[in-house]
């Protein structure tokens, strides 16, 4: 057995099987791909697709209907999939982030990434192009816009009901469709990248003029954040974090079609003003909102608890790696990680999602997922200060998701699992027999995961910024 504890694990997973079911068999040996597949392939079965090994048992699925191609927030191994979706734009691009990173390092080994290339193809060229889940009214001060949710009948038809439009989800929407033109042009298709970025531009436009709008047309402008809608003027981290990233990218996107870009920069940079205004120094992280009262904007507070959010100027890269991460590292390590026992306990290093400042249940609750997300910008600090304390904690988060949390379902699952992949969401640090319900494994943790793998597997850094002009 390899003395790595992660390849061991999945060396024994691979022997035992259950890795995926119905699964691919692919032939490679190499560890990292078998460090990587389970979740590329737990992704793939989120896909409204051909991908997805489960499309065979559902009475629909053509390419003209709404939902095809769209992305649920878990696997869809029901008989009647589309009724019971769970569609979230912006969760769905982060998802297709981290798929788009694990498949580009599974070219470069020369593997076969055919099955993850429909996924990611019916994505962006089926369901992002039909627009049917953006705002196209023109009157609408959404206009633009990207929901939190997408609702669909049992026929796969967009029902057009209880949409909340989000800057966030926008953004993140930007950021995908960018990082999919790096993806074909990293995968060997430029002249597939090219057509992309002239036939998206429209959508991608609209969106990003939505942020703007939201930014020079609201009070939100006089403290330099995003407010969450036109509705909604409370300002949240993550909306902006996720802005600044999708400006950069349309500022390429710009610089490709000849086009204007300065009204792009000069949004980053206010952003960037305003997400380094809400720095708290008290806590070493950020606050998370500030409330607007109808006539001004209140103080910057993390309403009723701290969370993950915090940790988005850094992990989006808004924010430039800076030495304020190992104070934010230092206390999460302190008042959020489980570290007050012996490493031989299975909740060493696990990591907390909530601080509710009314002491909560879930406050004993350990994620893998906000344990990724902090991982990553860990690691970042550990690579750019040279800082091995770092790397090990973020390494230590890692293992703890996935060789002691018993919530990863290619290692551990109950026998005759469907999909047998994914991180279940939660475990409580009090009763490791209390967990989040089966079902509940989210497409957003894998790609965490698969970022924070590269990381550590194969010294691949990842943030949502453009890599290629």
């Amino acid at each position: 057995m390899s003395k790595h504890p992660l390849i061991t694990l999945l060396l024994v997973v691979m022997v035992t099987g259950g890795l995926f079911f119905p699964r691919t068999i692919y032939p490679s040996n190499l560890p990292i791909v078998a460090l990587l597949r389970p979740e590329l392939d737990y992704i793939t079965s989120a896909s409204f697709s051909e991908a997805n090994p489960f499309s065979k048992e559902w009475g629909f699925l053509e390419k003209k209907d709404d939902i095809y191609g769209a992305l649920n927030v878990t696997h869809t191994a029901d008989s009647d999939p589309a009724a019971k979706s769970w569609v979230n734009p912006g969760e769905s691009a982060m998802a297709s982030v981290g798929m788009m990173q694990g498949a580009i390092h599974l070219t470069t080994l020369e593997e076969d990434i055919n099955q993850y290339d429909v996924v990611l193809k019916s994505f962006f060229e089926n369901w992002i192009l039909s627009r049917h889940a953006q705002n196209i009214d023109s009157t609408s001060p959404d206009h633009g816009a990207f929901p939190e949710q997408v609702f669909y009948n049992s026929d796969g038809m967009d029902t057009a009901e209880n949409l909340k439009w989000q800057t966030d989800d926008t953004a993140q929407i930007i950021i995908a469709m960018y990082k999919y033109y790096e993806y074909l042009v990293r995968t060997g298709k430029a002249t597939e990248a090219n057509k992309w970025l002239e036939t998206a531009e429209p959508i991608a436009k609209d969106a990003v003029n939505y942020l703007i709008r939201m930014y020079q047309e609201t009070p939100a402008k006089e403290i330099n954040l995003l407010p969450s809608n036109a509705s909604d003027l409370t300002v949240r981290i993550h909306s902006s974090a996720n802005a600044v990233p999708a400006l950069e990218a349309m500022e390429h996107w710009a610089n490709h079609l000849g086009q204007p870009k300065s009204r792009y920069r000069n949004t980053v940079e206010a952003l960037k003003n305003g997400l380094l205004a809400m720095r708290d120094n008290e806590r070493s992280g950020f606050f998370t909102e500030r409330r607007y009262n109808g006539t001004s904007y209140e103080l910057p507070s993390c309403a009723e608890n701290i969370n993950q959010s915090v940790f988005s100027p850094y992990e989006t890269g808004a924010i430039p790696i800076d030495a304020f991460v190992a104070d934010l590292s230092d206390w999460w390590l302190a008042n959020m990680t489980y570290t007050s026992t012996t490493e031989d306990d299975w909740r060493y290093f696990g990591t907390h999602w909530h601080k509710w400042f009314d002491n909560r249940e879930e406050n004993n609750y350990l994620y893998p997922g906000p344990g990724f997300q902090l991982a990553k910008i860990e690691w970042m600090y550990a690579e750019k200060f040279k800082n091995k304390e770092y790397a090990e904690r973020s390494k230590k988060r890692l293992n703890w998701a996935t060789s002691h949390s018993n919530l990863w379902w290619s290692k551990n699952h109950p026998p005759f699992s469907k999909v047998t992949n994914g991180f279940q969401d939660w475990v409580d640090s009090k009763n490791e027999n209390h967990k989040a319900e089966e079902w509940a494994r989210f497409i957003d943790t894998s790609a965490y995961y698969i970022q924070v793998l590269l990381m550590h597997e194969a010294d691949i850094g990842t943030d949502y910024n453009p890599t290629l002009p």
